[in-house]
């Protein structure tokens, strides 16, 4: 006999989803980025340290997005990689959204970024496409920064605190950058799920209300997790697409086809494993 669902477990279903595209970082490089967020912002109250584990560059950033839709962006996704080559970047420099000076996001940034750039230019091309997203739903316009997020700094934090966030941003070449952090590959695309600000909110009350014991007494393991300035793992991938194809095979495809979109063609080659292991610009929020 069946049985009709909770109320509570219907609510679940049909909570939409915090969705954006993504590249991961190799370990080597998630824990040489760790390490520096560690040492420039971790002894800041203000600062709260994105976890090891959630270190990536950000392609494209879909926000709340409903639980039908899902499927058809992984398909959208699908496309996108079989349309883009693989290829490397490197990860250097630091800075902050909106500015050092009134950072409230602190990042390392991406050089030789072309195969991102590329990328990102084909997953917005795809997530647009008609009856991929909801209507109304709108994908971020502005010009795109690549970048890996290693802490968010709350704002209006007291005044030492302030000039030593700006002094976390001073760096050690001639340029005022650090030098690079390492090279990574390109050669996957991955859809996660977020949980959102509302966890956020909600630990930073607990943190302020007591720390580490009183986030234990006031929400379990969980909100310990961000007692102690940095957040445990969070972001769950829902897909992951390979990029097989290189920028040469890439060009004579183009030579070929003039210019004709490959992409429709492709097959969804995802692992579609919730629960796997595991930047825009700046809009009030990053991931």
């Amino acid at each position: 006999m069946s049985r009709s669902p909770s109320p509570d477990r219907s609510a679940r279903a049909a909570s939409p989803l915090r969705l954006f595209v993504a590249v991961e970082l190799p370990p080597e490089l998630r824990a040489r980025l760790a390490r520096e967020g560690r040492e420039r912002f971790g002894a800041l109250r203000a600062a709260r340290l994105v976890a090891e584990e959630d270190l990536h560059v950000t392609v494209a950033f879909l926000g709340d997005t409903a639980a039908e839709r899902v499927e058809g962006v992984c398909d959208a996704l699908a496309r996108a990689a079989a349309a883009s080559a693989a290829g490397a970047a490197v990860c250097a420099g630091l800075g902050a959204f909106p500015s050092p000076a009134r950072a409230r996001v602190a990042w390392a940034g991406v050089r030789e970024a072309a195969p991102l750039e590329a990328l990102e230019r084909a997953v917005l091309r795809e997530l647009r496409a008609p009856g991929v997203l909801a209507p109304g739903q709108r994908l971020d316009e502005r010009p795109y920064t690549p970048h890996v997020t290693l802490a968010r700094l709350q704002p209006g934090g007291a005044r030492q605190d302030r000039a030593r966030i700006a002094d976390a941003f001073t760096g050690t070449d001639a340029d005022g950058s650090p030098g690079a952090f390492g090279t990574f590959p390109v050669t996957h695309v991955a859809l996660f799920e977020s949980p959102g600000p509302a966890a956020d909110r909600a630990a930073d009350r607990t943190r302020g209300a007591g720390g580490a014991r009183a986030a234990r007494d006031a929400g379990g393991a969980r909100s310990a997790r961000y007692a102690g300035g940095a957040r445990s793992a969070r972001y769950r991938v829902l897909a992951r697409v390979a990029l097989t194809r290189t920028f040469a095979a890439r060009a004579a495809d183009e030579e070929r086809t003039s210019g004709t979109d490959e992409a429709r063609n492709g097959p969804f080659g995802a692992a579609r494993a919730g629960g796997a292991p595991g930047g825009i610009p700046w809009s009030g929020e990053s991931t």
